[in-house]
This record gives C-alpha cells, sequence and structure tokens, in this order.
C-alpha cells in the first residue's frame, strides 16, 4: 500500500507539476472513488439499457457497459 501511495504522488507531481503530501493524495483518491461510484450507479441502468437497445441481448449490453466504465475510469488515470 506504501508503494502505490507513493506511486500515486509521483503521478500527481508529474501530471500537475505540484507535490503533494501523501495524506492530500489519499483524500483525493478516496474523493475520486466516491464520484466514481456516484457516476456508476447513477449511470449503469441507463448506459445498460442503451446498449440493450442497439444490440439486443441484456447479457451483452452488460459486458458492455462495464467495458464502458471501465474505459472511463482509465481515462481518469491519463
Amino acid at each position: 500500500l506504501r508503494a502505490a501511495l507513493d506511486d500515486a504522488v509521483a503521478a500527481v507531481a508529474r501530471a500537475t507539476g505540484q507535490r503533494l503530501g501523501k495524506r492530500q493524495v489519499e483524500q483525493l483518491t478516496v474523493r475520486a472513488a466516491v464520484d466514481f461510484d456516484a457516476f456508476y450507479r447513477e449511470e449503469w441502468a441507463p448506459i445498460t439499457a442503451l446498449a440493450h437497445g442497439l444490440c439486443g441481448s441484456r447479457p451483452t449490453a452488460e459486458e458492455l457497459s462495464q467495458d464502458a466504465f471501465i474505459a472511463a475510469l482509465k481515462m481518469g488515470d491519463g
């Protein structure tokens, strides 16, 4: 866990040019996780319904929705 936090501190410094403390980075990480969780809960059903309408298969729609959320989460890392 300590190495992951050190990596996160370094990533913030590279991305923003600011050197934040570990506690600040930890707080930002927790806040981002809460925000993404709320986004996921609010948007899962409409995105899955759209995908279902497009592909006609509920299991495939769920898989496509999951892939979309994973891509969105990775975009936040970049």
